[in-house]
């Protein structure tokens, strides 16, 4: 046998860019999934347009699935993932303080029995190894369902007649007959505003004044009513009764188009607002969408590391107890391990464990600190 195997971590270096980029991807997918828990839609028609009622709904699901990262599956995997790091790290650190206590009783030579007590404290180890490796296991499983939901959303939110895309559509549509409206009713104001200022003005200079407005046409309220009528550029008044009259009359359409301005202003905020709604979830979900294929892609690669560390510590396993059986028979053929070797190893991973427990320790403060400063964008001040 010579040699027994390895307890050093494999690829540490790539290792930990993994890890990192595993909490970019996961803060990523928070952001998102955070955008889509707070994006509503509101209408101000009544009844509402075809696809609302459709849309809204297939929102309230996505809503659900996102709320099922932020609440449960990001916080599982950040207790598993780095932690699972953390944790073998700190066990390892224990495990292997007690293994080389042992071997430097031994003077390269143990018994039976001090060799039994390394097995055990290495089976400590190993059995943190393989528990994890369940867990991420069963994490995989999670996401997969969340990622698969997240999909259906996307479909959902993003085709047929009840899609974003129709939504904007129809959105963009009354904003464009919004802004023509309100293009109109600020021309209806410029001209009404001329009209009563060039009537005033007339009844103190001859009932006729020139005005630096063209068109305006004439006002009549009926058989014998007051006529302010247009004549090149110049606004004529048969009397200061009519003047009054006339003034009166658009001062009225003046009233009408500025509360008609106001309500198609109001209404364009409203739109606009809700295309802005609109294009943040369609923005987010196709992301998270996106970002759930990175994110799947990491757990299969952490996965792989742990089932590969795995496979490398029961070999070290397999050595140790080939080594117990070697002593127990007395067979002075059978080879004996380099205990010494053997001793130099732990140490060496011993230091490189730590260092990769301290790294992963760094990127959960880094995700729990980013959790901990999420803010409400519907309500800012209660962060």
């Amino acid at each position: 046998m010579g040699i027994i195997a390895s307890l050093a971590p494999e690829d540490v270096t790539g290792q930990k860019d993994l890890l990192a980029n595993h909490v970019e991807i996961l803060t990523k997918i928070r952001a998102y999934s955070i955008a889509v828990t707070q994006t509503e839609i509101h209408t101000i028609l009544n009844p509402p347009p075809s696809w609302f009622n459709t849309l809204n709904t297939n929102l309230g699901e996505a809503r659900k699935h996102a709320e099922m990262w932020t609440n449960v599956l990001e916080p599982a995997i950040t207790s598993t993932i780095p932690q699972a790091i953390i944790d073998i790290g700190n066990r390892f650190d224990v495990g292997t303080d007690s293994m080389l206590k042992v071997l430097d009783e031994t003077h390269d030579n143990p018994t039976s029995e001090q060799i039994e007590t390394i097995q055990k404290d290495f089976n400590w180890i190993l059995k943190h190894i393989d528990e994890q490796a369940k867990n991420i296991s069963e994490l995989q499983g999670q996401f997969t369902e969340f990622q698969v939901n997240a999909g259906i959303d996307l479909t959902n939110l993003t085709t047929g007649n009840n899609s974003i895309q129709a939504a904007q559509l129809d959105d963009q549509r009354i904003i464009n007959d919004l802004t023509a409206d309100i293009a109109e009713q600020n021309a209806e104001i410029a001209k009404d505003n001329a009209v009563i200022l060039a009537s005033g003005l007339a009844g103190g200079i001859g009932l006729f004044v020139g005005v630096a407005v063209v068109g305006l046409g004439a006002v009549s309220a009926g058989p014998g009513a007051p006529v302010a009528m247009v004549i090149g550029a110049f606004i004529i008044v048969g009397s200061i009764a009519e003047m009054a009259t006339v003034i009166s009359i658009y001062a009225g359409r003046l009233a009408d188009a500025q509360n008609k301005l106001n309500s198609d202003t109001a209404e364009l905020d409203e739109e606009q607002k809700q295309l802005a709604s609109l294009t943040v979830m369609n923005t987010s979900i196709t992301k998270l969408v996106d970002l759930n294929k990175d994110m799947a892609q990491s757990l299969v690669d952490i996965a792989d590391w742990w089932a590969m560390m795995k496979t490398k510590l029961t070999s070290v396993k397999k050595d140790l107890d080939e080594a117990a059986e070697a002593i127990h028979s007395g067979d002075p053929k059978k080879v004996k391990p380099d205990w010494e070797e053997f001793e130099m190893d732990i140490k060496v991973a011993k230091k490189d464990w730590a260092d990769f427990a301290s790294f992963a320790r760094g990127m959960q403060t880094t995700v729990t600190t980013i959790q901990n400063q999420v803010i409400d964008v519907k309500n800012p001040k209660a962060a």
